[in-house]
């Protein structure tokens, strides 16, 4: 219809960043099929209305989230010590001067052996209480995603390939409850992809990445209503800026 310079297509083409829908190798037997199962359900009367994604979601859009402040600032704490270090090293070679090379080394053992005390004690208080013990992992509830060029897919089975895709019951815009503990074992059917969920406020809560024959678990537990966004955080392809999805809290 490209070819035939259809107006209603090409309006829709200039509109959607000139992105065209992929060829899904539908016959004439399947369109037949999906027009009669369209309007089998059509006939039923008028389904529930899905909620529209906001038109823009994006981090970018909002002001920064504490945690987005809080790494902001140790970086820049991280950068002034740094550049502080190599400004008074610099300066303290500008004039050659004796070195003591005993005292040298003993201080270079002091600090070897101080420094290894505190990792150890470090190790030796924190590997005991780890969070990730298997056996008090509470219950949750199992969403498979699949992410494909340019979309994201929910559904209670997993998916491994584009033929079981089509006999899947996928959901577009997940719906969990307050509270819930929700396991996302998402995957991907083409390359990589970044599978990152949003706060109400805008602020990442959780990332994992969308991998081609592998299931990466990502537990998130929705404390309070709203509407997440779910964004892709790798590029993918040409239209990676309109890869993004939802998840609603009620």
């Amino acid at each position: 219809m490209l070819a035939e310079q259809d107006p209603v297509v090409i309006q829709l083409f200039n509109e959607f960043d000139r992105v065209v829908m992929p060829n899904k190798k539908v016959d004439q037997a399947e369109a037949e099929s999906l027009i009669a199962y369209i309007k089998r359900e059509s006939d039923k009367g008028p389904a529930r209305a899905v909620p529209r994604l906001p038109a823009s979601v994006a981090p970018a859009d909002r002001e920064l989230g504490r945690v987005q402040s809080m790494a902001l600032a140790v970086f820049a704490l991280v950068s002034i010590i740094i550049i502080t270090v190599f400004g008074f090293v610099g300066k303290s070679t500008d004039k050659p001067r004796v070195v003591d090379m005993k005292s040298a080394y003993r201080l270079r053992r002091i600090l070897f052996i101080s420094g290894s005390a505190a990792l150890l004690s470090l190790l030796a208080i924190t590997l005991p209480v780890t969070p990730y013990v298997v056996n008090a992992e509470p219950k949750a509830e199992i969403i498979y995603t699949t992410a494909r060029q340019f979309s994201f897919t929910y559904s209670r089975e997993p998916v491994t390939s584009l033929e079981e895709l089509r006999f899947v019951e996928g959901l577009r815009v997940l719906e969990v409850s307050a509270d819930a503990l929700v396991e996302f074992r998402v995957t991907s059917l083409d390359t990589n992809h970044g599978f990152a969920v949003y706060d109400p406020n805008g602020a990442i809560v959780a990332q994992t990445q969308a991998m081609p024959g592998y299931f990466n678990r990502l537990r998130i537990h929705f404390d309070k209503p709203g509407f997440y966004a779910v964004l892709c955080l790798e590029y993918c392809g040409v239209a990676h800026h309109v890869m993004r999805s939802g998840i609603i809290v009620r």
